[in-house]
């Protein structure tokens, strides 16, 4: 545990300012329909994620330092915003207080005639989808919108500062003194049920590790999710993936208007049922299980004997925050912002309708009905893409071993009238996680178990694969993908990346979806790779090749953040590393429709009437 302990500790040197970003004074009000109970609701409503317990993450320290971990300038360097009224915890760090009785890893007990209901602080949905904007001393409130967190490098100095309080003595001392009081006779007892954090989450980070630097603003949040699928089955000589194609954040507005989301349209929301929409749900808890929820997979049949997963996802709050995102308008563009030059608007909307508006249909702001059938621009077809293909490749193509999983029919459930299909001994991650899913909801009690045993499960979450294995050793990257230099990259993930390109599923590209409010959202593609919407109009060989991310400070003009080195602005983002090789995750390419054909009048005159959208 040690060795992995100091692991953990060296993937923190070297990337983590702590810098107290400017917070103006001035709170400007971003009208998108919730009231200040929604908005509450919203930051504070937990989803069952269980990061550690309450008492442990109030008493324990920085790492390398005594101060406290939730001081409000070291929360912010990470860029979480801090939380509502007097509260120490920042916004999206929601308390869990449910009975812990049936839970598996966080089902700890460190001191004598505790309560099976002791509260722990996890993550919800606020934490990634809500941001503030700076703009000439006023701040601005956007909520839905893709946070600037660095969930990252929160994650290694969180790992870090749990790893040296469990080895060192004077700060274990401090820490159990705040957790235990003056009753020091469950200290060994404490120290102990740290110890199994410790294991829990230095496996996890070690399933995750890369050497990719995310940055301020992005996660590879398939990649998380799926290794932790991996580690809960419990396989000896697990394979994992190194969680290395880190997305920007998606923005939620007008997301249950959407046919399918995630950036590779790869979970579809629908169908509803009895007022719940069970994609949405299915989503929603995959994503739990990726942030720090806590399931149990039983192995096939003796899973059928509960029936379904033990898990603490809060199906019920999951389902309560989905229909308050169905209420969220897109921001609108705010009048402390220089005003839309209405003679470029109307050049620009002319230009939108002509290169634009066939993928990106136009949706009023007011509009949270009309349904949008999402289609995606496929890694291959008869124009390459051009885009950094790594986070739908992954999401396709890695495997694991099922361990405690092994001989389950995939979706969990065995529909009448249909043949099932049993996993063996190793599947698709993607397949994996939808039987951990459905078996999740099946093991919630109330109304979803019933409500997802009449549809057909597998649709939830589902690859629909063609594979094709014969052509892929003939795939030549240079015709599809020439940013990727084979000889920079390791040969497996050549090889993954040749069966993506070879195999026909609808998941192996990227969705394009309406883009009412999109001023709000940079930075873009879907990596994060472009930092303004100016930048994306340009051909991609004249894109920024580096830039710095980690201001809120807007610039209106090219639409996005400040890109100049500052304290606050202290990840370089960078396209290529110092030998002029493409960093794999951040090619900023694609997205290129004769960009060279603009003139830079026409996309001025398209960044300002997509500013209105």
């Amino acid at each position: 545990m040690r060795k992995q302990s100091l692991f953990l500790a060296s993937l923190l040197t070297g990337y983590l300012a702590s810098v107290f970003p400017s917070m103006s004074d001035e709170i400007v009000n971003v009208d998108q329909g919730w009231s200040p109970a929604d908005k509450a609701a919203w930051y504070t409503t937990t989803q069952g994620s269980r990061l550690l317990p309450l008492s442990w993450l109030r008493a324990l320290e920085q790492p390398d330092s005594d101060k406290p971990f939730l001081a409000p300038e070291y929360m912010a360097a990470f860029r979480y915003l801090p939380g509502p009224g007097a509260s120490d915890l920042p916004i999206g760090f929601a308390i869990d207080e449910q009975d812990d009785s049936r839970l598996s890893a966080t089902k700890l007990r460190w001191k004598q005639g505790q309560s099976s209901k002791e509260p722990w602080v996890g993550m919800n949905c606020s934490a990634c989808h809500s941001n503030e904007i700076t703009y000439s001393g006023k701040r601005l409130r956007v909520e839905g919108a893709p946070t600037l967190a660095d969930f990252q490098s929160f994650q290694a100095a969180l790992y870090k500062a749990l790893d040296q309080t469990w080895v060192d003595d004077q700060k274990f001392a401090r820490f159990a003194k705040q957790v235990l009081g003056d009753d020091d006779q469950d200290s060994e007892k404490l120290r102990g049920e740290l110890a199994k954090l410790v294991d829990e989450q230095t496996k996890l980070a070690a399933a995750n590790a890369t050497p990719l630097r995310y940055g301020y603003g992005r996660l590879d949040a398939i990649g998380n999710i799926l290794n932790k699928v991996a580690t809960i089955v419990n396989a000896p000589a697990q394979i994992f993936h190194p969680s290395d194609a880190p997305v920007s954040y998606p923005f939620l507005w007008n997301i249950h208007q959407l046919s399918a989301v995630q950036w590779n349209a790869s979970v579809k929301n629908g169908p509803v049922l009895g007022g719940v929409d069970l994609g949405a749900l299915g989503r929603n808890s995959g994503e739990v299980v990726g942030v720090f929820g806590d399931v149990q997979i039983e192995p096939w049949p003796l899973a059928l004997l509960r029936p379904g997963y033990m898990s603490s996802i809060n199906m019920a709050n999951l389902d309560q925050l989905e229909q308050l995102v169905g209420r969220l308008k897109p921001p609108a563009w705010p009048s402390v912002f220089p005003a839309i030059d209405e003679t470029k608007r109307s050049a620009g909307q002319r230009l939108f309708a002509e290169r634009c508006a066939k993928c990106h249909t136009h949706l009023d702001r007011d509009d949270l009905t009309t349904h949008i059938a999402v289609d995606t621009t496929l890694l291959k077809g008869p124009e390459r893409i051009g885009t950094d293909p790594w986070m739908a490749c992954n999401a396709y193509a890695n495997s694991a071993r099922t361990g405690s999983m092994r001989l389950t029919p995939k979706g969990y459930l065995i529909l009448p009238g249909e043949k099932p299909i049993i996993l063996g001994s190793t599947a698709p991650e993607f397949d994996m996680l939808s039987t951990t899913v459905i078996g999740s909801i099946v093991g919630y009690a109330g109304k979803y178990k019933n409500l997802v045993n009449k549809v057909v499960a597998k649709e939830l979450y589902d690859r629909k694969s063609s594979p094709h294995i014969d052509l892929a050793p003939h795939i030549k990257l240079s015709n599809l993908v020439p940013e990727i230099a084979p000889s920079t990259v390791d040969p497996d993930k050549i090889a993954q990346l040749k069966r993506c390109l070879a195999d026909d599923s609808p998941i192996l590209g990227y969705k394009f979806r309406p883009l009412t409010g999109i001023w709000a959202t940079a930075p873009y593609l879907h990596n994060g790779s472009v930092p303004t919407l100016y930048d994306l109009l340009l051909p991609p060989s004249d894109r920024p090749t580096s830039f710095y991310v980690g201001t809120r400070e807007f610039d209106p003009g090219k639409v996005g953040f400040k890109t100049e080195q500052s304290a606050e602005n202290s990840f370089l983002f960078r396209v290529v590393d110092d030998h002029g090789n493409p960093i794999q995750g951040n090619l900023n390419s694609g997205h290129d429709y004769n960009n060279a054909g603009l003139s830079a009048a026409d996309r001025e005159a398209l960044v300002e009437y997509m500013k209105g959208l």
